[in-house]
């Protein structure tokens, strides 16, 4: 029995005073213990682990964002139906006549909807187009504004009506330029190129370029008191 312990044990062995007394081996209890040491070849059971690293790359696997290309504003319409947060719609590069686009979905702060041209500046928006932004969390990117004018509305805003705005919505690398319809004889047309309404929404570097008639090019709309605080952006 000293012998045998002597094989799993390192160093100076203790004196066993009491050798003289028969003991009962209790071999349930060694195979117990053996079925506890590793070697150094010996592989742990695989099973839970499999099952931990299962669950693992479940819950890891990202969800994949879809891409729109889209060349007319039904088009668009169709997309935004089905679009999920982290989507992105691509307008093909050409001159979008009369376009009247409704950007209107929700997206999260991780994963915002995407509204942006397939190359920045190639997207032409021209005649009586307009863009209306309305939801939460969605990119406009890289449209540009040319060869044309409105004066019924806006060109730009920050909402679909008066009871449905923008939220955490952004306007980037966009461009309006010459933009303006003819002038009357009192050159009195009075119209915004931007109109900002809702919450916490960004304009960034864009460009502003031969506003003729009269109205502001950008205007930040107050929800209530003249102090009330609607955290919006504008910056290059």
């Amino acid at each position: 029995m000293q012998s045998a312990l002597s094989s799993v044990r390192s160093g100076p062995q203790p004196i066993n005073r009491s050798a003289d007394i028969p003991v009962r081996e209790d071999h349930s209890q060694a195979k117990r213990a053996d079925s506890n040491v590793r070697t150094p070849n010996q592989r742990p059971k695989a099973v839970p682990f499999r099952l931990l690293a299962l669950g693992f790359v479940a819950l890891s696997v990202p969800v994949l964002a879809a891409d729109f290309p889209v060349s007319t504003v039904t088009q668009i319409n169709t997309a935004l139906a089905s679009a999920q947060p982290g989507d992105t719609i691509t307008m093909t590069n050409k001159v979008w006549q009369d376009a009247d686009i409704l950007f209107k979905q929700n997206g999260t702060a991780a994963n915002p909807i995407t509204l942006r041209a397939q190359t920045p500046g190639e997207v032409i928006l021209s005649g009586t187009s307009r863009l209306r932004i309305a939801g939460s969390w969605l990119v406009a990117d890289g449209l540009r504004f040319q060869f044309g004018g409105v004066t019924n509305s806006d060109v730009i805003l920050f909402r679909e009506k008066s009871s449905v705005l923008a939220t955490n919505c952004v306007l980037t690398n966009c461009a309006i330029v010459d933009y303006s319809p003819a002038l009357p004889p009192d050159e009195s047309t009075d119209y915004k190129w931007i109109s900002i309404y809702g919450l916490s929404n960004r304009v960034e570097n864009c460009y502003f370029k031969g506003k003729t008639n009269a109205g502001t090019t950008l205007v930040v709309w107050l929800p209530g008191p003249t102090n009330a605080s609607n955290h919006h952006v504008i910056r290059r």
